[in-house]
């Protein structure tokens, strides 16, 4: 298990399907309150994040390179 898994700091974190070795950790700013949404455009895959509720409520995306 990645520890980064367990901290109280969020984290979006990439595995290898295969192995289960995490590929990537990226250091989020909020913690994200929903299932994380992926899409296509242009060619381009793109990870969306749900977070905050309520009036405090937004999306964060990320595009993958």
């Amino acid at each position: 298990v990645d520890p980064r898994a367990l901290s109280t700091t969020p984290y979006l974190l990439a595995f290898d399907k295969a192995t289960g070795e995490t590929v990537h950790a990226l250091e989020l700013d909020v913690a994200p309150t929903g299932t994380p949404m992926t899409y296509l455009q242009d060619g381009r895959q793109f990870i969306v994040l749900a977070y905050g509720a309520a009036n405090d409520a937004g999306l964060t995306a990320l595009a993958l390179e």
